[in-house]
């Protein structure tokens, strides 16, 4: 699958890149990126070098998180100032979550059989 120019925009903003990254990476200038994402659209070499840009380094799967323009904003601005990349900064809040709902609905006894201890998590 191809990716559209919105596609393109949404992945760079999820993984804390901008179009002077996605520049380098193709050899060009950001001049040159920001008119593909005008009315030009983006030549067909360069689109197969990004959506090969945009597959996962490894096998993780991953899971499609729908955010408003907003929410993307500020989550990707909380990641900035705790100086963490996009991805990581919400697996690490997702993790968190997980962690406090699951402790929340689990009895007692099962949390002692796994060890979880309620001050510092596991232990």
């Amino acid at each position: 699958m191809k990716a559209n120019k919105d596609e393109i925009k949404a992945w760079l903003t999820r993984n804390g890149k901008d179009r002077d990254w996605l520049a380098n990476q193709l050899n060009t200038t950001k001049s040159v990126v920001d008119s593909w994402f005008s009315s030009r659209g983006f030549p067909s070499e360069r689109l197969a070098a990004i959506n090969a840009l945009m597959l996962p380094e490894d096998n993780t799967p991953m899971i499609r998180v729908p955010f408003t323009d907003e929410q993307l904003r500020r989550t990707n601005r909380a990641a900035q100032i705790v100086s963490s990349e996009f991805q990581e900064y919400c697996q690490r809040a997702i993790a968190a979550q997980f962690e406090q709902d699951l402790m929340r609905v689990l009895p007692p006894a099962l949390k002692d059989a796994i060890g979880y201890d309620e001050e510092g998590g596991e232990g």
